[in-house]
């Protein structure tokens, strides 16, 4: 295979091929030229050099292109006949057999299993399947009725599934869109839209906002009174009218009776669930129970005698486990080979539940055909049906027909992680790292008095993991266990097989099966596992003859019968929707048929015919114009509706932007870590006295990602005698605070008041201050050093000893950094100067005193960002002539970064590594050889794929600035910079605002809305703005949060 060629081309590349052929001028004559589209394939690399022809997946997506530049003609060419759509079937309408389907309701309901929970990781969700629950006559009829759509042309291929899914019946063709589609009375009432865009926020471990400008619309389903009949009201959308397909909707609402049991249980069930602890954590409690009764004692040979004992017990539960299931299997299957014993019961077994009779349900209507070619294959995507707005609560699939050539791996589950609920609980959990890990005693040599005397040596430990065994795992062949540190977002909870589950010993179908009925509540996720065509790939000029196809049918059940009420909050297992109130669901009922039947030139055309043979006369072309106008209002052309449904599936997928990481089990599992490794030893303590009385302050603290608020905290007081507490006469957000903001940053804890780049006016002194006296101006470093260990006293007061008390950076790090203001308990724990007072330890140490000449605005920066760009460029060794740059120069300097590839954020997400390479690695590659890279900022854990080939063989030096040593600069970039006048910091400032809005402000910056860029926060000890900096402003004023 040529190197030019992408060995497996992704459905992205392919995607992006699409794309770029669609903004080619005239493309679509350009692709029906077999030698042009070929030299476009090798030049994007799907191709390798010397083909003659295209093949295999871009042979796939060319034809999804030409298929797209034949929709036009639909819209475009006079139509002669009754076109290529919704031709009546030529067969005639079969009558299904009522006792059929009566039976087949009754059986559904009268057994205890003909609907059943697969086994899957929990029990209790809500699913369950039905295999052979549709009589032959009602499936022979839905089969034929399908067959006939999808063999009219065009046929319809779901876009980026490049030829393997052809829908037949698809709720994205024609949807409804707010402020354009028209309603069939002015007096419905519309469901809640914000300039024409549905609003709702998906909330879990975060926030994610789910954001459309569109909205399925479900046909009404009326139950008959005594729930035995069911009758379609309007058309259904995507696929037509009664008159157009009699047949088809007599047969769907067949399909829905039969629908009807299992969306009860579904609905049901879902609504009782609740995680149940499972036999193997359970046993997995008993033996942690018995480790922590014998802590700092239990010998690996108390364990193996404990689990000898135990062992009886322990493999008798799970025989009874295994046999359990094993009974269960063989009473589902007893039952379904005697169902005729059901059809003798009465007939009230046929109606709905009380529930649904004599009522209007909305339902949305799907069928696809999976086409597959030789050899290849089609996975799907995680995903839940339709949005948050759209209200489906459940999901019917009817696998009812798959070609013998299909190798289906079944429909796979996942749900949110509940922190509360699920095992082992992230909020409020009963659970700490250690009991995740055993700890054997090795050596015992002490006194009998369990005191170390001057000959004994200290004891020794050994340990191992100690996991539930059905734990989740990062790999199912080699059953690793997740760690406490890594839980993921999702559960897995299993994979239940769709089809050819009816195979006998030999693989052959057993009788004569009418296919497997799957139901399952929308708040899991789902996706296709994988089909595959088990077919050689010998021909690559593939055809309809070769394909092999899987056929399913669906019914997604909606519920807005909560619509009427203000209520904002729905709660699911594992996250919430917000954003819901009053938020009705548009039926066919009420919304007229937006598919254009007949276009505009046929409809001129016929006018002009019709005209001549009337009256013989031409009609006028303002009356044309009038008619044309009356006749097409409110639909839409076929090219029209395919351009909604790419910008429809381009919304709904999810924009993880901050959300969908695991920050809040980081935060959680880090400090669970410290809570079990206790704190390294200081010469200070990062908790403050607060002063008597009770008086309080304005501060900022945070509580969660995205998620900082205003509190009123106890103002700090001298609580060791060195500390000075300091009124706060500005602060400021940095950069690196962004990273807090996110909860990217380990060991924050709710209520940390934040802020590390501050100054003030001395309010009050310990003892042993002698350099500072009260109403003195001051600024402060963002480090805190004690100013007498080795590093205090080589001037490197970033990498103070004794001021951070974060077993957690000890053990990641080997060593800690110094204590920091406001910047989590990986870095000490201190409260921030976001505030209006703060406490500074060791100030004689820690804070500058600044000259009267020297206004607020240009010494705030003294406390980080000028010492840290300055050290940078210092350490680096950067000298006069070098050139500096960040793309593609000799000398780069480096920053934290979030994830640029899908690759990373995947790693990220499952936090497989806290910080990313990307930055380093574009340094890397792009700096000169023996050029120098210097890292500085926020990096704080591990990065993957870091290129060390690259960084060893170009010899390039990777330096790890540090956090800047602000003592060692501070005054030289004072008395030499600022006070000369060779240098205004005052120039970054691009706004000031009160302590007040620093809540409002934080997303503000986050997002440099108003160009944003570093803003000075004033207090109620700020002097009045200096000359030449911003005035004080509000965030409301400028910015709508």
């Amino acid at each position: 295979m040529s190197p030019k060629q992408k060995r497996n081309p992704t459905a992205q590349d392919l995607g992006q091929f699409c794309l770029a052929v669609r903004q080619k001028k005239d493309w679509e004559r350009k692709i029906w030229d077999e030698k042009l589209v070929l030299k476009w394939s090798i030049e994007a690399e799907l191709m390798p050099l010397g083909s003659t022809v295209l093949r295999g997946e871009t042979l796939e997506a060319v034809r999804e292109l030409r298929r797209a530049s034949t929709i036009r003609k639909l819209d475009q060419e006079i139509i002669l006949s009754n076109g290529p759509h919704h031709e009546p079937v030529k067969e005639p309408v079969l009558e299904v057999d009522n006792s059929d389907w009566n039976n087949a309701l009754k059986y559904a309901r009268g057994s205890r299993h003909a609907l059943w929970e697969p086994e899957l990781r929990e029990k209790g969700l809500g699913i369950f399947v039905s295999d052979d629950l549709v009589p032959e006559s009602v499936h022979r009829e839905l089969e034929r009725e399908l067959d006939a759509l999808a063999a009219k042309e065009p046929k319809d291929y779901h876009p980026g599934s490049f030829g393997k899914v052809q829908d037949l019946i698809h709720p994205s063709l024609y949807p409804y869109i707010p402020g354009v589609t028209p309603l069939s009375s002015p007096s419905i009432k519309l469901p809640p839209t914000v300039e024409g865009k549905f609003y709702t926020k998906l909330s879990s471990l975060s926030d994610t906002e789910m954001i459309s400008t569109y909205a399925w619309i479900p046909s009404v389903f009326k139950v008959s009174p005594d729930g035995t009949d069911v009758h379609i009201d309007g058309y259904i959308n995507g696929l037509g009218t009664r008159e157009e397909h009699p047949g088809l909707f007599r047969v769907i609402e067949k399909m829905f009776l039969l629908a009807l049991p299992h969306f009860e249980k579904t609905v049901e069930k879902a609504q009782e669930y609740k995680p149940e602890t499972s036999p193997s954590v359970q046993r997995w409690i008993q033996r942690r129970d018995f480790a922590v009764s014998h802590e700092g004692e239990l010998t690996k040979e108390m364990w193996a005698q404990f689990l000898s004992e135990h062992q009886t017990e322990w493999e008798l539960q799970k025989r009874e486990e295994k046999e359990a299931k094993e009974r269960l299997r063989r009473e589902i299957h007893e039952e379904k080979t005697g169902k005729e014993s059901f059809y003798v019961l009465e007939d009230s077994f046929v109606g709905a539940a009380n529930t649904y009779k004599g009522q209007e349900l909305k339902v949305v209507v799907k069928a696809a055909n999976y086409t597959v070619a030789p050899g290849r294959e089609y996975e799907g995507s995680w995903h839940m049906e339709g949005m948050p707005h759209e209200r489906i609560i459940a999901s019917f699939i009817y696998y009812y027909s798959t070609d013998s050539a299909i190798q289906d791996h079944g429909l796979s589950f996942r749900k949110f992680r509940d922190v509360n609920d699920d095992f082992p609980a992230v909020e409020d959990s009963d659970y700490t790292h250690e009991d995740f890990h055993l700890s054997f005693l090795v050596n015992t040599n002490v006194s009998g008095d369990g005191q170390n005397s001057d000959n004994d040596e200290d004891p020794e430990y050994d340990s191992e993991h100690h996991y539930p065994s059905d734990w989740e795992t990062v790999n199912e062949s080699s059953r690793i266990p997740v760690t406490t540190t890594s839980l993921p977002f999702f559960i897995n909870l299993g994979t239940v097989q769709t089809t050819n589950f009816d195979l006998d010993r030999k693989g052959e179908h057993k009788g004569n099966s009418t296919g497997r009925i799957l139901s399952f509540p929308n708040w899991l996720q789902h996706k296709v596992k994988l089909v595959k065509n088990s077919e050689s790939s010998r021909n690559s000029n593939i055809n309809d003859e070769t394909v092999a196809t899987r056929k399913i049918f669906c019914f997604f059940l909606v519920d807005d019968s909560g619509s009427q009420s203000s209520l904002d909050y729905i709660r699911q297992p594992g996250f919430s929707i917000r954003g819901m109130s009053h938020m009705n669901v548009l039926t066919t009922s009420e919304i007229p048929m937006q598919e254009r039947k007949t276009n505009d030139p046929t409809i001129r055309a016929f006018l002009r015919i019709v005209s001549l043979k009337l009256t013989g006369q031409e009609i006028s072309p303002e009356l044309i114009e009038i008619i044309c106008d009356y006749v097409l209002e409110g639909t839409l052309t076929r090219e029209e509706a395919e351009g909604h449904r790419l910008t429809l599936m381009s919304e709904r997928k999810v924009n993880a932007k901050g959300g969908f990481f695991h920050y809040k089990i980081m935060q959680a599992a880090a400090n669970k870590f410290q809570e079990y490794m206790g704190t390294e030893p200081t010469v200070i303590h990062p908790e403050y006295k607060p002063v008597e009385g009770g008086a309080s302050m304005k501060a900022l603290a945070w509580f969660g990602p995205k998620d900082v608020r205003m509190v009123t905290a106890p103002i700090p007081d001298i609580t060791e005698p060195d500390d000075v507490i300091l009124q706060v006469t500005g602060t400021t957000i940095c950069g690196s605070d962004i990273h807090l903001y996110h909860g990217e940053i380990m060991a924050l804890q709710k209520g940390d008041i934040l802020g590390h780049e501050f100054m003030g006016k001395v309010f009050k002194i310990g003892p042993n201050v002698k350099n500072l006296k009260p109403g003195q101006r001051v600024v402060s470093s963002f480090q805190i050093a004690c100013g007498k260990c080795t590093y205090c006293r080589e001037n490197l007061s970033s990498f103070c000893d004794r001021t951070n008390n974060s077993s957690l950076q000890n053990y990641m790090h080997g060593q800690r950094d110094a204590g920091f203001f406001g910047y989590s308990h990986f870095t000490g724990g201190f409260p921030g100067g976001q505030a209006e007072y703060v406490r500074v330890p060791i100030g004689n140490v820690n804070l500058l005193p600044i000259p009267d000449s020297v206004p607020d605005e240009k010494a705030i920066y003294l406390s980080d960002v000028l010492p840290t760009t300055y050290h940078t460029v210092v350490d680096t060794g950067v000298k006069l002539g070098d050139v500096v740059g960040i793309w593609w120069m000799w000398l780069l300097i480096g920053t934290f970064h979030e994830p640029k590839t899908i690759t990373h954020k995947i790693q990220k997400t499952l936090m497989l590594e806290t910080d990313v390479p990307e930055t380093i690695n574009e340094m890397i590659v792009s700096v000169r050889k023996t050029g120098r890279c210097g890292i500085i900022a926020a990096y704080a854990g591990y990065a993957n794929a870091v290129n060390v080939g690259a960084l060893m063989e170009k010899g390039v030096r990777l330096i790890g600035n540090g956090q800047a040593p602000v003592l060692k600069y501070w005054e030289e970039i004072l008395n030499e910079y600022i006070i000369p006048g060779k240098f205004d910091p005052t120039f970054m400032i691009t706004h000031r605002v009160p302590i007040d809005d620093l809540a409002k402000l934080y997303p503000a910056f986050d997002n440099r809305v108003d160009g944003v860029e570093k803003v000075f926060i004033e207090t109620q000890f700020s002097s009045a703005p200096s000359s030449g900096c911003p005035p004080t402003s509000r965030v409301d004023d400028w910015i709508s949060i």
